[in-house]
């Protein structure tokens, strides 16, 4: 059997409520043609009214891994979309599938992809908004725009199925660096900078949250990701030994 660009795709639910949602979610995604469902601290998620709502999509049921945080779930994606209804500055850029999907099949053949959804009834944390590189939010009537967590999903599986049967592929991206290797650069990142005094207070998280946005547009690649560490391992090299060296002297200019 070919293999579908939606393979490359991961739906992850951080702290879904209740097995008939995740029921639910499994046949939204058996629908579309996604296979990879990823649970986060789920509690009580599985039972006779999981398989009941799964219906034939009782093997994405199945086969479902379950982890204790976000970034475990996402360790292995080059690019996590997070999906918000909630306002607020981290939240403001949300676009629409619809404009995003494209993009994301782009980017999926040639790294893993994770759409990622809140607990029902609070949506994601800051916290966790911070381990993603994009926000996408369901247009909705305003006065009614709260969806169950199986109508996000299908909505959007939908948009990438969509797309995903248009014919010509989209034009691969180069692979990423993975969620892990990242989390380890913001790590180092936020170390060196605090040792400089450029994290102080307050503002540290807000300030890293802007430094993975930033860097999560540019879709850095893992041989980036090493550069970028090296520039902060020389950074504390010479804060601890290279700043007690005399300078070289200067060498006069070689005559021709």
């Amino acid at each position: 059997m070919t293999a579908s660009p939606l393979d490359a795709f991961a739906v992850v639910l951080v702290e879904p409520q209740g097995p008939a949602n995740v029921g639910s979610v499994a046949r939204a995604m058996k629908n579309m043609g996604f296979g990879d469902l990823r649970l986060v601290n789920p509690g009580e998620w599985y039972g006779p009214e999981a398989r009941k709502m799964a219906m034939k999509g009782r093997d994405v049921l199945e086969a479902a891994r379950i982890f204790e945080n976000l970034a475990e779930a996402v360790a292995d994606c080059g690019y996590v979309v997070a999906t918000t209804r909630r306002g607020g500055p981290y939240r403001a850029d949300g676009q629409p599938p619809r404009e995003l999907a494209r993009h994301w099949l782009t980017v999926a053949a040639a790294n893993r992809v994770a759409l990622v959804f809140g607990p029902e009834d609070r949506g994601l944390s800051n916290q966790e908004l911070g381990l993603t590189q994009a926000v996408c939010t369901i247009p909705a009537e305003p006065a009614f725009s709260s969806m169950n967590l199986a109508q996000a999903v299908l909505i959007m599986c939908y948009e990438c199925y969509l797309v995903s049967g248009e014919g010509e592929p989209p034009t691969a991206s180069p692979p990423r660096a993975s969620q892990a290797e990242l989390a380890a650069m913001y790590d180092h990142m936020r170390d060196e900078l605090a040792s400089i005094g450029f994290l102080q207070g307050s503002h540290q998280d807000h300030i890293m949250f802007v430094l993975r946005q930033m860097f999560g547009r540019t879709g850095l690649t893992n041989r980036e990701v090493r550069i970028i560490r090296g520039i902060f391992q020389q950074m504390r090299w010479y804060i601890e030994e290279g700043s007690k060296r005399e300078p070289s002297p200067a060498h006069p200019p070689t005559e021709a």
